[in-house]
């Protein structure tokens, strides 16, 4: 969009038609196919058809380091996990709890 900004006397058309071209091939084919009519759509359309073909590309953080300890097992008890982060209290539920009357048939369930 900042590069479209730059260019004075292009039409919309001219710039919808540049940016599509530009798009790697993948992408370029989907938003071809749907041929949305204002750059917006297209770069909407681009958004999406990109987390769809390259979605960790994004989020990925090569400088990030975990500063927590792994949750562990106590041999004495396997089945039980023992966790070093302290666990946060219940909040109260925030849609109401709903009541339903009682059945008439009790082999329902």
């Amino acid at each position: 969009m900042a590069l479209a900004n730059r260019f004075i006397g292009l039409t919309d058309g001219a710039l919808l038609n540049y940016f599509v071209r530009r798009l790697k091939i993948e992408i370029n084919l989907d938003v071809v196919a749907i041929s949305p009519p204002t750059l917006l759509q297209a770069v909407a359309l681009a958004r999406l058809y990109e987390d769809r073909y390259y979605p960790a590309s994004k989020f990925v953080n090569t400088n990030y380091t975990h500063r927590y300890s792994s949750v562990t097992t106590n041999t004495a008890t396997p089945n039980v996990v023992v966790s070093k982060i302290a666990s946060k209290p219940s909040l109260p539920s925030l849609l109401p709890t709903l009541v339903a009357p009682p059945l008439k048939h009790t082999n329902v369930k």
